[in-house]
């Protein structure tokens, strides 16, 4: 199902959970593939597309300002959800609250060229504690520059309310 990005992230209503994510430095910076790179933050917002104001988040909207292209060439993106919202240590030695793929043949861009939206492929609580990701680390990796190699990380944030 695909829509126009901007009705989401520019609109004066707010609903759903966002996360704004910050570019990861990459320690090694030769071996990154530069396809799956970005210095640009971009925002992923969690929300139900059929009530705006349900608890219980159907899909997930990317959003940048422009790097979004980018991240179509990336066969595979990793979202990583984390049970807490701690970022000072590696999102490798954090426990998982949930994780799941993105593939690239998923992805409806927007008028803009810069918004993608995609079903989730589990529904994810929009709430504080037990299952729900407000207030959790967000991690998202890409493909490895190299065959076998470990995902890259490529930026992380928190999960909070986008309400007014």
């Amino acid at each position: 199902m695909c829509g126009t990005g901007e009705r989401y992230v520019d609109a004066t209503e707010r609903f759903g959970a966002l996360a704004v994510l910050g570019f990861v430095p990459d320690p090694q910076p030769n071996p990154r593939d530069p396809k799956c790179s970005t210095r640009q933050p971009w925002t992923l917002l969690f929300y139900n597309n059929r009530d705006h104001s349900s608890p219980v988040a159907t899909h997930i909207g990317f959003h940048s300002n422009d790097s979004s292209r980018e991240f179509q060439t990336c066969q595979q993106l990793a979202v990583i959800i984390s049970p807490t919202g701690d970022l000072t240590g590696p999102p490798r030695e954090s426990s998982l609250l949930c994780k799941f793929r993105l593939s690239s043949n998923q992805w409806c861009i927007g008028s803009d060229g810069q918004y993608m939206e995609l079903e989730l492929p589990d529904p994810l609580l929009l709430q504080v504690g037990a299952s729900g990701i407000i207030g959790r680390r967000i991690s998202l990796f890409g493909d490895s520059a190299k065959p076998m190699g470990p995902p890259l990380l490529l930026a992380e944030g928190i999960v909070g309310f986008n309400h007014l």
